[in-house]
């Protein structure tokens, strides 16, 4: 698969306040998923997804510090992943 839009990853970036180890923690979350659109411990959202043609995907992204992300696979040929959104939605003392 292909990250395809990561507009949503840049604005979180731009935004700041992540520590360095959270933001490589994202990053390199996200890189992955060039490689497994299905990466622990994302699981589908039904609701928002609609098969056969995309998938939505959410996750806590491990060792970063509460960041969610939400993202769309798109498969039938195109193969893509485009993120849709990427933020710190927790309390600070959540993991």
């Amino acid at each position: 698969m292909a990250l395809r839009d990561i507009r949503a990853f840049d604005a979180w970036s731009a935004h700041g306040g992540a520590t360095d180890e959270a933001w490589r923690a994202v990053r390199d979350w996200i890189s992955g998923l060039a490689t497994a659109s299905y990466q622990v411990p994302s699981i589908p959202v039904p609701e928002l997804s609609e098969q056969p043609t995309y998938e939505v995907r959410e996750a806590v992204i491990p060792r970063s510090g509460g960041v969610y992300i939400l993202y769309r696979c798109f498969y039938g040929g195109s193969d893509v992943v485009d993120l849709i959104a990427v933020g710190s939605f927790f309390a600070d003392d959540s993991p």
